[in-house]
């Protein structure tokens, strides 16, 4: 049976080689949109396929330190 974290790097592997120009270097500003649209749609991917949002997970008791997938 494959873990969920397995699941969300094969979602992620898959997102990424069907994204054209994925490993180009974008720069500033570019770059940072295109980070940001890759995140959403893994975002949006692993939230249809788990039902449950994981992208963000408290660490630390009450200090709000979190971290992303």
């Amino acid at each position: 049976m494959i873990s969920n974290y397995q699941e969300l790097h094969r979602m992620a592997q898959n997102l990424a080689s069907s994204t054209e120009g994925f490993l180009d270097i974008k720069g500033p500003g570019a770059g940072n949109h295109a980070t940001n649209k890759f995140i959403a749609a893994l975002g949006k991917l692993a939230s249809d396929k788990f039902r449950e949002d994981f992208s963000e997970k408290n660490i630390c008791g009450s200090n709000s330190l979190a971290v992303d997938f």
